[in-house]
């Protein structure tokens, strides 16, 4: 017959939008040691009034041990407003040192519903063996597609036990 017609057809597609936040931390611990020696350890033959000679020396040290690492933040997940209705996604995180984060979008649950227009929140925690981590990814998944959301991580020191001062009898106030 020759006869064709054209269609045009318009799709408006939601997907979720994916974003996080990233805090990390760790302690260095200070843990101080004292040894008090006097030299020489004895003496006898001395008399009343007599000062005998004594060498006091007090060895302070010091072991610092970083401990406790960990990465904690919120992931959102944002239902756009004109979606045709809730978007279950279901979340996942890792750092870029492979340690995977535990994903609570509340009573331990890893996925969340949103409805159209709106935004949840999810928390999670990781805890590394060390600070080598400097990047942290969220993936939410939808309709078996993954979107993915990235935060830097920085780690914050806090110091424990940093400073110790010590006094003695015979040697006085020590700052170590």
């Amino acid at each position: 017959t020759g006869q064709n017609d054209g269609a045009t057809v318009t799709l408006d597609c939601y997907a979720p939008l994916i974003s996080k936040d990233a805090s990390a931390s760790y302690d260095e611990r200070h843990d101080w040691g004292v040894k008090k020696t006097v030299d020489p350890t004895y003496q006898d033959g001395f008399y009343p009034g007599d000062k005998p000679s004594w060498t006091w020396t007090i060895d302070v040290t010091e072991t610092v041990k970083d401990q406790n690492f960990s990465v904690t933040g919120n992931i959102k997940v944002a239902n756009p407003v004109g979606s045709p209705g809730n978007m279950i996604v279901a979340l996942s995180d890792v750092l870029n040192d492979t340690t995977v984060a535990t994903v609570d979008c509340g009573s331990g649950a890893t996925s969340v519903t949103v409805a159209p227009g709106t935004i949840k929140s999810c928390s999670y925690s990781a805890s590394p063996s060390d600070a080598s981590a400097t990047e942290n990814k969220a993936t939410g998944t939808f309709n078996s597609i993954n979107f993915v959301a990235t935060a830097p991580v920085s780690f914050v020191k806090n110091v424990v036990n940093g400073t110790a001062k010590l006094s003695d009898d015979e040697i006085g106030l020590l700052n170590k």
